[in-house]
């Protein structure tokens, strides 16, 4: 919100091996500081790598946490969801209380590492979440909060996303929801995202088939391999952010090379015109072993922001001025030159 954001962290319990601990900052605009807001929230059980993902609702008052751990006490993993009271607080310090029942099954299938990725809705009353069902196949499965059951009640069907290489959950597809929770992007990491949209008539939903012949481009950074790699290479999705309305996508990706480098792409790809085809805004490479991508994109899509740091300070591959230690990109789209084919994306 104007006031306040919350953010979480992943840690450990000292004393036990990956139980993990979520902590959550409100920024006090008075103090010009960030401040903890609510109590710590800890797992209970060595190995359960409770706070693994967590998601916030846009005001940061409704919090899901996952701990897909598989190796605790034959556990599958799970999902809580809380929100913050802060209801006449005067006298009394907000406090974090859990939202309906822990989710820590999908479906009668055999699956795990519940939680494995996550995406809350803006309005803090959608939740997708991810498992793993082998070491080529995942499930995801949407819920949506019942105020009257106060429950977390399935959301359509379950859906089902199989890749084409074996690599054990760590390059597995990540989860963005609209703000409203009616439509659904999971990023394949090896053929870009993929976009669904909820059909309450059917409770099903419906994969956008008339976007993916335009976007199927977009989702492998072709541009690099024939610079970087010597086979064709093969690049992975890791992280993805949206705009409220899931029109405006960012994603990182990464391939590996002959062994001597690693290379480090970003997208930013623009649907919000419905009679045009979608725009690649931005399209960049970096070709490092020690460099670390993040990308954010504002609520209304017309801002985004890309970050990229170099992990090793003394790695001069990165830029030739070794004192050169990160770079930051804002760009924006100016909506008022639109026309019929969209905003135009600047860097400014």
């Amino acid at each position: 919100s104007d006031d306040e954001y919350i953010s979480g962290t992943y840690g450990y319990d000292t004393a036990h091996v990956a139980v993990g601990m979520v902590r959550t900052f409100a920024y006090d605009c008075e103090l010009m500081k960030y401040r903890q807001i609510g109590q710590d929230l800890h797992g209970s059980i060595d190995g359960e790598q409770f706070g693994h993902r967590v998601s916030t609702s846009a005001d940061g008052k409704t919090l899901a946490i996952s701990a897909p751990s598989r190796d605790y006490m034959g556990g599958n993993g799970f999902v809580n969801v809380y929100y913050l009271n802060d209801d006449n607080v005067d006298d009394a310090t907000p406090t974090w209380i859990k939202l309906g029942s822990r989710i820590d099954n999908l479906d009668t299938t055999n699956h795990d590492r519940i939680g494995h990725a996550i995406a809350l809705s803006s309005n803090g009353q959608t939740l997708a979440i991810l498992g793993v069902q082998t070491d080529y196949t995942y499930i995801v499965r949407v819920y949506k909060y019942n105020p009257i059951e106060r429950e977390w009640k399935i959301h359509g069907e379950s859906l089902l996303v199989t890749v084409n290489y074996n690599d054990m959950y760590e390059f597995a597809p990540q989860l963005s929801l609209r703000d409203d929770g009616s439509l659904l992007s999971i990023s394949d990491p090896e053929f870009g995202i993929v976009r669904y949209k909820y059909k309450w008539q059917e409770n099903v939903w419906e994969k956008m088939v008339e976007e993916e012949e335009d976007y199927a481009a977009f989702g492998v950074p072709t541009d690099a391999i024939g610079d970087y790699t010597v086979d064709g290479g093969m690049w992975w999705i890791d992280s993805v952010a949206t705009d409220r309305d899931a029109d405006v996508i960012a994603f990182t990706s990464w391939t590996d090379t002959d062994g001597a480098y690693d290379v480090h792409s970003v997208q930013l790809v623009d649907f919000s015109h419905p009679h045009s085809d979608p725009v690649v805004a931005y399209n960049m490479t970096w070709r490092d072993y020690d460099v670390g991508v993040n990308v954010a994109v504002a609520k209304d899509g017309g801002v985004a922001a890309v970050v990229v740091s170099k992990l090793d300070v003394d790695d001069d591959e990165f830029r030739s001025d070794s004192s050169t230690v990160g770079a930051l990109t804002v760009l924006h789209r100016d909506d008022a030159a639109a026309g019929d084919v969209g905003g135009e994306w600047t860097v400014i």
